[in-house]
C-alpha cells in the first residue's frame, strides 16, 4: 500500500493514538537532551561523525515495556515511524493490518541463526533506504527483543547496530504515581 491511502491510514492512526492516550489519561513529554558520547566514540566524534542535516535518521532505539510504548511513539512522531515486530503480529486482525500499513519488518521469534541473519540484512537494507533514499519512515527497534519492567535492561540484539547507520536513542520513562495506567505492566488500575 502506498500513496494517499497510506498517508490517510497513518494520519488516522496518529489521531487515534493521540485520542486514546488522552482518554486513558496518559500524557507524554518529548525532551531533546544532549549527551556527551566522547567515552564511546572518541574525542572528535562531533566532527568525525557529523551527519548532513539532509540525512534522515535511520533508526530509533528504545526500551520496550508494553504495548503503550508503540501508541506513544506513533503519537509523538506523528506516525512517521515503522517497527520491527514479531511475525505473529501479522495474524492479529487489527494489529496485523496496521503493521502492514506501517511497513513493519517482521521477524520470527524462535528462528534459527540463518533466519535471524536474514532479518538483520533486511533491517540493514531498510536503514539504508531510509537514510539515503527517504523511501520509508525511520525504523523503531526495541533492541532487547522483549519487554522489560522499566527497571532493568536486557542484553541487546545486534540488528539495530550492524549497519552503523544513524540512531536516535529514546528513553521511555514512565512515572506512574497517580496515573490510572501502568504501561510497563499493561495493567489498568481501578478508576
Amino acid at each position: 500500500m502506498s500513496g494517499w491511502r497510506l498517508r490517510m491510514i497513518r494520519w488516522g492512526y496518529s489521531v487515534a493514538t493521540s485520542t486514546a492516550l488522552k482518554v486513558l489519561g496518559i500524557s507524554y513529554e518529548c525532551l531533546d537532551k544532549d549527551f556527551d558520547y566522547t567515552d564511546y566514540l572518541g574525542d572528535n566524534y562531533l566532527t568525525d561523525f557529523k551527519i548532513s542535516r539532509s540525512c534522515r535518521c535511520a533508526t530509533y532505539v528504545l526500551n520496550h515495556t508494553g504495548i503503550v510504548d508503540i501508541v506513544i511513539l506513533v503519537a509523538a512522531l506523528k506516525s512517521d515511524v515503522t517497527f520491527v515486530a514479531g511475525d505473529f503480529i501479522k495474524q492479529m486482525p487489527f494489529a496485523g493490518f496496521l503493521s502492514r500499513c506501517f511497513q513493519c519488518i517482521f521477524t520470527p521469534r524462535q528462528g534459527d541463526q540463518e533466519g535471524r541473519d536474514h532479518v538483520v540484512r533486511i533491517i540493514e537494507g531498510r536503514q539504508r533506504a531510509v537514510e539515503e533514499e527517504g523511501l520509508y519512515p525511520p525504523v523503531a527497534i526495541f533492541p532487547e527483543g522483549m519487554t522489560s519492567n522499566n527497571q532493568y535492561l536486557h542484553p541487546f540484539k545486534k540488528g539495530a547496530f550492524t549497519s552503523e547507520r544513524t540512531i536516535i536513542p529514546i528513553i521511555l520513562n514512565y512515572q506512574t504515581e497517580g496515573n490510572k495506567v501502568a504501561p510497563f505492566t499493561d495493567v489498568i488500575t481501578d478508576f
